[in-house]
């Protein structure tokens, strides 16, 4: 006996057809998925960094750099800033916990022998800081004005308070580079002690204080914020 099929129900030239039509579909769906999680890949806060800068912060090293009016240079002439970045093993949201509790500074960031709260404002502190030049010591109240949705702060001296020098302001910000690891920014725009000071003088102490203060704020934080610079000299 021979079982007539009723017609059009194997058109097997549709079904190829058909057939290929879907395989091509799904190539272009896989390829726009593709282009899709390249596109949409997040930019490193290290790439704006040269390969030597990169391999020296990966390196677990502060890296310092001067930076004038017309960018940034090494042996140039004109007013400019100090700044320092390091790399911090540490979530963001916990490195800004740290840094943001603006009382505690005297237990680990250089020179500082007193930080205490005088008010607070929404987004802005004040703190009063007292600095140990060994020969003498500077007090003033720093304002800290921070913007927690991009984690960044930004502080200057409130004239209104008592203070040692003329004027000083800088500013700090986080970028994370993973749920794990952080990369801290922080710059001395300006310090004016109220006499006339050669460039070469400013460059000298940017150098040697913003690295002391990224490397013990890196220590300070990857240790949950447990790490002291000198209990001895804090008891003082």
């Amino acid at each position: 006996m021979r079982i007539v099929e009723p017609e059009g129900k194997h058109d097997h030239g549709n079904w190829t057809m058909i057939n290929h039509t879907g395989v091509w579909m799904l190539a272009l769906v896989l390829l726009l998925i593709t282009f899709e999680s390249a596109g949409a890949e997040e930019i490193s806060p290290l790439d704006r960094f040269s390969k030597q800068e990169r391999e020296k912060l990966l390196a677990d090293e502060v890296l310092y750099e001067y930076v004038n009016y017309e960018g940034r240079e090494k042996q140039g002439k004109g007013l400019g800033h100090g700044q320092v970045h390091v790399i911090v093993k540490m979530p963001i949201d916990v490195c800004w916990s740290i840094m943001t509790d603006f009382e505690k500074k005297q237990e680990y960031f250089p020179r500082v022998v007193l930080s205490e709260i005088v008010k607070k404002e929404e987004n802005r502190t004040w703190v009063r800081e007292t600095l140990d030049f060994w020969i003498s010591k500077i007090g003033y109240v720093m304002v800290q004005k921070i913007d927690t949705k991009n984690y960044r702060g930004d502080f200057y001296l409130d004239h209104s308070y008592p203070h040692d020098i003329k004027d000083t302001y800088g500013f700090w910000y986080w970028e994370k580079i993973d749920d794990k690891t952080s990369l801290l920014t922080y710059a001395v725009i300006n310090v004016d002690v109220g006499i006339p000071v050669p460039q070469f003088i400013f460059k000298a102490l940017f150098s040697k204080d913003l690295p002391g203060i990224a490397e013990n704020l890196k220590k300070r934080i990857e240790s949950n914020g447990t790490w002291q610079i000198n209990q001895k000299r804090i008891r003082q």
